[in-house]
């Protein structure tokens, strides 16, 4: 299998520098690739903490109203009045990527079994093995994650071609002599650098945590219709059904607790990061005058993390949805068992007066 092919939708983990850890999802690869995908999480790290120093250095050297020397080859000095708050957040960015790597790389072994959703996406293991019965539930659910993958895929597209237009503006702009260009660029190339291997980094593992909310989803959907159909084909008579569809149940609240160790850690992590952020970006959207062409990359992030934020709290609504209608169905299930017992106790009942009665009949006779 080729890790960096852009058919599989693990292909951000590796090729943007956050995983490492083949052994934890028991892939097997040569010790070249792990060396080299190593190194390109150990640069990604190393990135997040020089991009980090860099923000305390401008933090402390920066005035209000002045901007810093050219050859300090900050250009997030030029995005916003206020350049602290600029600071402030990429250091928060940088932050939260570290968390997450951190996350990502270090955790128990037994926390991984998200990655057989993506297994199965990729057509490498049957639906079946991600505890799906109906495949068309599970093409839903694919589609549905394919359809996050390319919408965030563009969006990180469009957020690079921004950045890009406004750095090539800013170079125009501040850096328009020939003896200090080398700077500007210097300072574009950093930026991007950052934009690619930490924001990038960013916006896929919440995409994965995506995935795993849509995953429990669907697959609630699927045990519900399940049950559904087993009460509407009498087939909860037979004691078999019965037993399965109880350990289904036990084996879903077994996935949710297990999933939830290890992506708690990441909501929590990007929940509150992303709140102060956008807090800050709309803060310098309303009440600084940034400069023209930097308020489309305002109004883009502001708009992504919102909804992002939605998506996400969408979801987790949905899974508490179709939760509910599991208890209705199953007190249904429940409900219809106990009047089966019932008819079946008042039958044998009959059956024994009856005997009883031939018995009595026979006697006399």
């Amino acid at each position: 299998m080729n890790l960096l092919s852009n058919d599989y939708i693990e292909q951000p983990l590796y090729k943007f520098g956050l995983f490492y850890r083949f052994d934890k999802i028991g892939i097997n690869v040569s010790r070249s690739q792990f060396l080299n995908q190593k190194l390109k999480v150990f640069f990604v790290l190393v990135l997040n903490v020089f991009h980090m120093i860099r923000c305390f250095i401008y933090l402390y050297n920066v005035k209000p109203n002045q901007y810093l020397p050219h050859y300090y080859c900050d250009i997030m000095q030029y995005f916003s009045e206020n350049k602290v708050f600029m600071y402030f957040m990429s250091c928060l960015a940088s932050n939260v990527s570290i968390i997450f790597i951190f996350t990502l790389n270090y955790s128990h072994k037994s926390l991984y079994k998200w990655y057989d959703i993506i297994v199965a996406i990729n057509g490498l293991k049957s639906h079946e093995s991600i505890h799906f019965r109906d495949k068309y539930v599970f093409e839903k659910f694919k589609q549905k994650v394919y359809l996050i993958y390319t919408y965030l895929k563009y969006c990180l597209y469009l957020l690079l071609m921004i950045v890009s237009i406004i750095g090539f503006l800013i170079i125009i702009v501040y850096f328009n002599d020939y003896n200090i260009m080398i700077y500007g660029i210097i300072s574009v190339f950093l930026w991007q650098l950052y934009l690619v291997f930490v924001m990038i980094d960013i916006g896929y593992l919440i995409f994965y945590y995506l995935m795993v909310a849509l995953y429990f989803k669907y697959r609630i959907i699927d045990y519900n219709n399940i049950l559904y159909n087993n009460i509407k084909s009498k087939m909860l008579f037979k004691r078999q059904i019965t037993i399965n569809a109880i350990r289904d149940h036990n084996k879903l609240c077994l996935d949710i607790e297990m999933y939830n160790k290890f992506w708690r850690n990441i909501y929590f992590t990007y929940m509150y990061t992303i709140i102060p952020i956008c807090s800050q970006l709309i803060h310098i959207f309303l009440f600084e005058n940034p400069i023209l062409i930097s308020m489309f990359l305002y109004i883009f992030l502001i708009s992504s993390c919102l909804s992002f934020m939605f998506l996400l709290n969408l979801l987790v609504s949905d899974i508490n949805h179709y939760i509910m209608k599991t208890y209705k169905i199953m007190h249904i299930y429940c409900r219809s068992i106990a009047g089966l017992k019932m008819i079946l106790i008042t039958i044998m009942v009959f059956k024994i007066i009856i005997n009883i009665c031939l018995y009595l009949f026979l006697f006399n006779s």
